[in-house]
């Protein structure tokens, strides 16, 4: 069945101009197509609100997945391919047809999706491509991931090496979508943090221009004489933090680049920081005070069993006497 008709009906791909019809996406279905059309941008239309229904259409992960993220803002196109795609109905592979393969930033959002389409530019699925997203190429021209629900994909790409360059952009999406850090002092304790740990820090934050430059500060307590403390791991922090800290030592200074979505996403907690902005960090770690982890590692080992008294050999038999 048609898991979008509730919701995506009236959902149209633009072209640049705001002109239905011009959009890149439909020109990888030609034979000619390149295989590559980054840099071309559409934007979704808002779909109108479903109508109410006595009875609801069947949820499914899939068209859960797939439409909220679509519905703010203009999506970028980094990169697509045409494929033949197949998607798990929970006993086996049911096929999709030939549909369009494309992995999308939106720069407002500071997010990536993969979206697949069929010819009709009407979206099958429309999934988040975050830091711990897995697309896994299988004998060379299959690509398989799981959607936001779970629900199991593989797709034929029309030659390994497309399927190669897919999986490649994959890569180079979820590198920016995740924490990236570097110790500019390595720190002088001889254990590292770990989660569960309870940290004080000076640190300063600052937004992160277009060119990955700092930006203005947002927040410090670097000239503070109060650290700033919590447990990490624990949720206390923004998830970059406790994604990113972990392993440092104490009197270690590391520098974060947190993106948006493992810092504060949409949601700003204060006037300086615009919402979906990428966030630098310098930190230095002043205290450490250990959690569980480390009781596991530093238990004292155990004493070796006492040694099993010996007996001693007998004496040799006396020999005979001549």
């Amino acid at each position: 069945g048609d898991h979008f008709s509730m919701v995506d009906r009236d959902l149209l791909f633009l072209d640049d101009k705001g002109q239905q019809g011009g959009s890149k996406l439909g020109e990888i279905f030609s034979d000619d197509a390149p295989g590559d059309t980054g840099g071309d941008a559409f934007q979704y239309k808002r779909p109108k609100q479903p109508k109410k229904v006595d009875t609801p259409a069947p949820a499914t992960a899939t068209a859960a997945a797939a439409t909220p993220a679509a519905q703010k803002g203009a999506d970028q196109i980094v990169h697509s391919a045409r494929v033949d795609a197949n998607k798990h109905n929970g006993v086996s592979y049911e096929s999709q047809g030939t549909c369009g393969m494309a992995l999308l930033t939106n720069p407002t959002q500071n997010t990536y999706n993969l979206l697949i389409y069929l010819p009709s530019n009407q979206p099958v699925c429309y999934t988040p491509v975050a830091y711990d997203f897995i697309f896994a190429i299988q004998s060379e021209v299959y690509g398989s991931f799981r959607d936001a629900g779970n629900v199991a994909w593989t797709c034929r790409f029309d030659s390994a090496a497309e399927a190669t360059k897919f999986a490649e952009k994959i890569e180079e999406a979820k590198k920016s979508a995740s924490v990236q850090s570097t110790d500019i002092e390595a720190g002088k304790s001889a254990f590292r943090v770990l989660p569960g740990d309870t940290l004080g820090v000076l640190f300063t934050g600052w937004l992160e221009n277009p060119d990955g430059s700092k930006g203005a500060v947002f927040d410090s307590n670097a000239t503070s004489p109060d650290l700033f403390k919590f447990v990490l791991g624990r949720g206390e922090v923004i998830k970059g933090w406790d994604m990113g800290l972990v392993g440092m030592r104490k009197e270690g200074v590391r520098r974060l680049r947190v993106p948006a979505p493992l810092a504060y996403g949409a949601t700003s907690p204060s006037p300086k920081i615009p919402a979906n902005s990428n966030l630098i960090f310098e930190i230095t770690l002043k205290r450490v005070k250990k959690g569980p982890a480390h009781q596991k590692d530093e238990a004292p080992a155990a004493a070796p069993a006492a040694a099993a008294p010996t007996t001693p050999a007998a004496a040799p038999a006396a020999a005979p006497a001549p």
